[in-house]
């Protein structure tokens, strides 16, 4: 039995950790243990019902492969973060591309029709339909996790284009045929609020940007990241800004958000001299200093299994 679908966000060779749990991608490390727990309970084999020896079988690797794994991967604050950081940079770089996607699901095709105004509360709803019957038949599991992947990937793209619907391509043609709207147009409407955004409070974006150079003198990290945000979330395309918040991140320890912006630093600006510093401090602390690595995919091997089968 093949257990990574086809379907959402996965088609993008990105693995959807929140869809293998079953939880909101907006979902905090508390929403995110307490469903780990809810999965565990009702796939323990001291608790569930499976029939034969084989089902108990395929919920043992169902857990300790996908279930356990996604666990590991979003279970502290820092992980999310950084897993959602990334899911807004994929929904961004797949907007423009959004009238070639597929939506397949019921689900995913009534959030995609659904208001501005409504958008949280349906999305919520449609995604705990799902996760109820998620590990309940086995053999439905995948094409489950898929259906709530393809939920996941309609809901980050309406968050990203609030004023108006993205023209999937499957969605447009099963439920909203009579609306047309041409690419360049839809591109419009998706970039215009950001433009709108980069261009309010300069003043107050350079002085986010001066109090954070003054955290990293200091190796305030984690004050340096909040004002480095606000800067970004004014400003994306500002370069130097990205060139810090790598610094900044990999003085967390969070390597993968630290390449992601040293990246997008270079592709902004390469020939600036703050981001080629940045490019050169990274490469050197990544070779004089081991960073501390990522809990093991199967740490803890077993998870809950081993808590709750306890008497």
């Amino acid at each position: 039995m093949n257990l990574k679908p086809t379907q959402g966000l996965f088609k993008f060779d990105f693995t959807d950790h929140h869809a293998f749990l079953g939880v909101s991608v907006d979902a905090d490390a508390t929403g995110v243990r307490d469903r780990y727990k809810e999965v565990a309970r009702l796939m323990h084999p001291d608790s569930a019902n499976w029939q034969t020896v084989s089902e108990k079988m395929l919920a043992t690797k169902i857990f300790s492969s996908v279930v356990n794994q996604s666990y590991g991967q979003i279970s502290k604050a820092a992980q999310l973060q950084e897993q959602q950081a990334m899911l807004e940079l994929l929904a961004k770089r797949i907007t423009a591309d959004a009238g070639k996607i597929d939506i397949i699901s019921s689900s995913a095709q009534k959030l995609y029709q659904q208001s501005t105004e409504d958008l949280n509360r349906v999305y919520h709803e449609l995604l705990r339909e799902l996760a109820l019957k998620q590990y309940t038949l086995l053999e439905n599991s995948t094409e489950v996790t898929g259906n709530i992947s393809e939920l996941n990937l309609v809901y980050l793209l309406r968050k990203r284009n609030q004023a108006s619907r993205l023209p999937l391509a499957s969605a447009n043609s099963a439920t909203n045929k009579t609306v047309e709207q041409p690419p360049v147009e839809t591109t419009t409407a998706i970039e215009t609020p950001k433009v709108a955004e980069i261009s309010k409070n300069p003043l107050q974006g350079e002085k986010a940007m001066r109090r954070a150079e003054e955290y990293i003198n200091m190796r305030n990290w984690t004050k340096a990241n909040v004002e480095l945000r606000e800067v970004l979330k004014d400003d994306p395309n500002n370069a130097i800004a990205h060139a810090q918040m790598a610094i900044v991140y990999y003085r967390q320890n969070q390597v993968t958000m630290a390449k992601m912006h040293i990246n997008k630093a270079i592709q902004l600006d390469p020939s600036a001299p703050i981001v080629k510093n940045a490019k050169q401090e990274i490469k050197k602390m990544m070779s004089d200093t081991p960073v501390a690595s990522k809990p093991s995919a199967t740490a803890g091997k077993g998870g809950l299994f081993g808590m709750f089968g306890k008497k």
